[in-house]
């Protein structure tokens, strides 16, 4: 089984050396990774809002129904054959590779978060040392109206902006991947 090398898994489904029993397999563990990764515990650990976001889960919806269809259409270009087994198969290492890519923005996100708040707390206190007085200051939290009327916050926006670099990434890379096994 490839857990990685998607490009390797795209030419054994060209040369048709993927076994049927491997096929499942990955299915198996591709269904299993994902509803890991889209439990409450896990978006729980990557982020302190407890509700469920509208905006962000319906922007997810969108970002997978557009990219099935372009993976779809990349199969039908090609040879046609085997989409769901290529979808599914060739979608495990490129899940697992944005499982780490995630990762890896959620701990930039982090550290600049956290390092943005120690900027401004150091300026809150040279401006306090500079001015000689106390300034009050709370806790500021950035919101959008949307068309609705409805707020969305600074923590939803960042949400939908890393569910769509991986969304894109996972997405082209699938579809390109595809491609390499339909033609």
């Amino acid at each position: 089984m490839n857990f990685f090398n998607d490009r390797e898994l795209a030419r054994r489904f060209k040369a048709e050396t993927v076994p049927p029993k491997e096929r499942f397999y990955y299915l198996i563990i591709y269904i299993l990774f994902f509803e890991i990764i889209n439990s409450s515990l896990f978006n729980n650990w990557i982020s302190e809002v407890e509700e469920p976001s509208w905006w962000v889960d319906g922007f997810n919806l969108a970002i997978i129904f557009f990219g099935t269809i372009l993976c779809y259409c990349a199969n039908a270009k090609g040879d046609n054959k085997e989409f769901i087994e290529r979808y599914i198969c060739i979608g495990f290492p490129i899940a697992v590779q944005v499982f780490i890519l995630e990762v890896v923005l959620i701990g930039i996100i982090n550290f600049t978060t956290g390092l943005g708040m120690f900027i401004s707390k150091m300026w809150y206190i040279a401006a306090m040392a500079i001015n000689g007085t106390s300034l009050s200051r709370g806790e500021i939290d950035i919101q959008v109206h949307n068309m609705f009327g409805n707020i969305i916050t600074v923590t939803e926006i960042e949400n939908m902006i890393l569910e769509f670099i991986v969304g894109l990434y996972f997405y082209l890379r699938l579809r390109s991947s595809i491609k390499i096994a339909a033609h």
